[in-house]
């Protein structure tokens, strides 16, 4: 397969192989159902058709683990002779092919077995275009481990893929053309054999459909892929930016809280209801603005991931996840952190300590008036502050700052766990000073002063 990637003439189809037979594209075409269920598939027929791995998909991703359980199934198959099972495969007829929603990693793996047998028959997928730098490394790692594994078990590859094609069997469910809300549906679902969609494929999916010509919808895809992909154990800036600190402001701005349920994140960020007649207009890029569907959402992404991205280089930020994330402190220092990001959105690094002082000591209420931090009553506490509100309605950080420490009372912890994140707020701000972070005198003294009562 990773002879025919970046080659943009390339279409789905057969190449240097006998026409296929069609069988499943023909038959959904005379039949009048919305979803046609057909039991008991071998592989052979499925790869008789031209599939096709549509924009909206996740990258191919299986790891070794992955693909060495599908090879030593494939490996039972053909020592017993038996039936193998592999689950289900949901397809959407989409002009002359038919679209993966469902089963792409084990089809994708399935034709780097076949290739690695040398089998001369149709594999629709080997002229898919890959365009994720990710996907492209899977392919040729996984190519690799079925060649090895083919080296290693057969000396003769002819009965392995007559028997795989034969053998190899599953459940598909095509979904007819003029049915893609269904299809969609579906693929909101969970795999048949993996974990569920992420929010993040489904919000692709969903404003890829408002792009209309192809050449940008690959282009979008490409780009949303290389922002969601996770290089390491930490979360992406996108997922950072949009799954947990846009999310609680856009929410704590109408004074509610994120709910726990299932794709809040694809929920908030859908395109937004409009009229037919008249066009959006206006956006500009604001993080409580309406999400237009297609390109919109997909710059208003890359927008708010750069801001996270550069917000999570200050001082104050980094200092707040220092201090802050031992014991059940965390759960107050993530949705302070949430308030200083939407602070700095509007006025960006501008006396950026003074306002963590100021949400801070206002969230930290809660904190001291509580021994036990519920998570539930700390975010009702944060929507029903209204902090969010007084930063999107300020016209200079002076005057959200103002009004937020009007009561110059030093608030504390007296004992206990209370008293270890009083601690920890206070060499939070005593590292600050060190880097000079504080030019408003009457707030540095306040701040001097909790040093006091700290030492008491």
């Amino acid at each position: 397969m990773d002879e025919f990637v970046g080659n943009n003439a390339l279409h789905t189809g057969p190449v240097g192989r006998k026409a296929p037979e069609n069988k499943l594209l023909d038959s959904i075409r005379q039949s009048n159902e919305q979803v046609v269920l057909y039991d008991d598939v071998p592989l052979e027929e499925l790869f008789n058709n031209p599939l096709r791995i549509p924009d909206y998909q996740r990258i191919y991703c299986w790891r070794k683990k992955n693909v060495l359980e599908l090879l030593h199934g494939a490996l039972q198959t053909y020592n017993s002779g038996d039936i193998y099972h592999l689950g289900s495969i949901i397809l959407h007829k989409h002009g002359d092919g038919l679209d993966i929603v469902d089963g792409q990693q084990r089809l994708v793996t399935l034709t780097l077995l076949l290739k690695a047998c040398g089998y001369p028959g149709c594999l629709p997928l080997i002229s898919q275009r890959i365009l994720s730098k990710e996907a492209i490394s899977y392919i040729a790692y996984n190519k690799q481990l079925c060649q090895n594994f083919i080296s290693l078990h057969f000396a003769e590859t002819g009965e392995l893929h007559e028997r795989l094609l034969k053998n190899l069997r599953f459940t598909v469910l095509i979904i007819r053309e003029d049915s893609f809300e269904l299809a969609y549906t579906f693929f909101s679902n969970e795999n048949s054999r993996g974990k569920a969609l992420s929010d993040f494929n489904l919000l692709k999916a969903h404003h890829l459909r408002y792009v209309e010509k192809e050449h940008q919808q690959e282009h979008l895809a490409a780009r949303w892929d290389n922002l969601t992909c996770k290089k390491d154990d930490e979360n992406t800036d996108v997922y950072c930016a949009l799954a947990q600190h846009v999310l609680r402001l856009r929410k704590w701005m109408q004074a509610e809280v994120v709910p726990q349920a299932k794709y809040v994140v694809r929920d908030e960020y859908a395109a937004a209801p409009y009229l037919e007649d008249v066009p959006g207009f206006g956006e500009r890029f604001d993080f409580n603005e309406s999400i237009q569907g297609g390109a919109y959402f997909f710059a208003y992404s890359e927008i708010m991931a750069g801001r996270y991205h550069d917000f999570a280089t200050t001082d104050e930020h980094k200092a707040l996840v220092k201090y802050l994330s031992g014991e059940s402190h965390y759960r107050y220092s993530e949705l302070i952190d949430t308030l200083l990001f939407g602070y700095y959105l509007k006025f960006g690094r501008q006396y950026l300590a003074e306002a963590l002082f100021a949400i801070e000591q206002t969230v930290s209420r809660h904190r001291y008036a509580n021994k036990r931090a519920v998570k539930n009553k700390i975010m009702e506490f944060v929507a029903n502050s209204h902090i969010i509100m007084m930063i999107n309605r300020a016209t200079s950080p002076t005057f959200f700052i103002a009004q937020l420490t009007q009561n110059d009372e030093v608030v504390q912890g007296k004992d206990g766990i209370q008293r270890r994140y009083f601690e920890c707020v206070v060499k939070m701000y005593e590292h600050l000073k060190t880097k000079s972070k504080f030019s408003i005198k009457s707030l540095s003294k306040r701040i001097n002063n909790l040093t006091t009562y700290a030492r008491t």
